[in-house]
């Protein structure tokens, strides 16, 4: 561990030159103000949010006044953010169809990817008690698998369309969570690896194609 955290500062400084050669400047509006109040309102209902679910394992007592802060920051954003002229997130976006499909792709993506490999890290260790070892072999078979997906997929999107793209790698989440499912104290390795094919083949069709979309 020492060792990839003495590395991860060169390997940082490394993406400075590639991110100054390949990404482009993003587009920006000279004239346009920043909206301090609804930027604080949604990073209060956030952290209320956020913290509120934390302090459940402590009793919805502890949660409910937490939450319903971040409830009432929440509507104070939506609120302020159709009455502002510069809000920070215009929510008339969201009355675009392929917009919505794509937030919601990412919310399936993010939630998915977090969650299983949480579930895998805690399963394979805790549960089954294989080493750290076993378990960086499986994400890195995850990492191998995933590269080449990705690849595929922007072949696919060329060929058909970014939400045909985006459907499979959902159908591939879709069936990872079904092998996951399947996951007991005697599930062979093998079968594990499976789970983790299917699941990093998903995150590579997907990610890549959500701007896209």
């Amino acid at each position: 561990m020492a060792l990839g955290v003495g590395r991860g500062p060169a390997v940082a400084l490394l993406t400075i030159p590639i991110t100054i050669r390949f990404v482009p400047e993003t587009f920006r509006i000279n004239d346009r103000r920043i909206d301090y109040p609804g930027i604080a309102a949604a990073g209060f209902m956030l952290v209320s949010f956020v913290y509120g679910l934390s302090r459940l394992a402590h009793g919805p007592a502890a949660a409910a006044p937490l939450l319903v802060v971040g409830l009432a920051a929440g509507v104070f954003f939506v609120w302020w953010e159709l009455r502002t002229d510069h809000p920070a997130l215009d929510l008339r976006i969201f009355r675009a169809g392929p917009f919505n499909a794509a937030v919601i792709a990412g919310l399936a993506f993010n939630f998915l990817s977090a969650g299983l490999i949480l579930i895998l890290s805690y399963y394979a260790t805790v549960v089954r008690g294989y080493s750290l070892t076993v378990l960086g072999v499986l994400l890195l078979l995850g990492a191998a698998v995933q590269a080449p997906a990705a690849v595929a997929a922007g072949r696919m999107m060329t060929r058909t369309s970014a939400r045909a793209t985006i459907l499979l790698g959902l159908g591939l989440l879709a069936g990872a969570t079904g092998v996951f499912a399947t996951f007991g104290m005697g599930t062979s390795i093998v079968v594990i690896g499976v789970g983790i094919v299917v699941l990093t083949a998903g995150l590579g069709f997907i990610e890549p194609r959500r701007p896209v979309s």
